[in-house]
């Protein structure tokens, strides 16, 4: 499995912020594995079998999750 975190980090690098400070969310192994190469937290989307920060079924579990107190981390 290839994969290459550069674009991940063109895009942290262009909003200036750091990479806990982002959150990658994805699908698949290469998603996972691009996420983890360039040390950004991974919300796995509906795929319980990825290693992630979190797991949801829904955007809107994500959005619930980014309101709650201490759900983002915020760096």
């Amino acid at each position: 499995m290839r994969s290459n975190p550069e674009s991940l980090l063109k895009i942290i690098d262009t909003f200036e912020v750091l990479p806990q400070e982002a959150l990658y969310v994805g699908d698949s192994e290469v998603d996972a594995l691009a996420a983890r190469q360039a040390a950004i937290p991974l919300v796995a989307y509906k795929n319980a079998a990825l290693e992630a920060e979190l797991h949801v079924d829904s955007f809107r579990d994500l959005q619930d999750w980014m309101k709650a107190p201490g759900g983002f981390p915020r760096g």
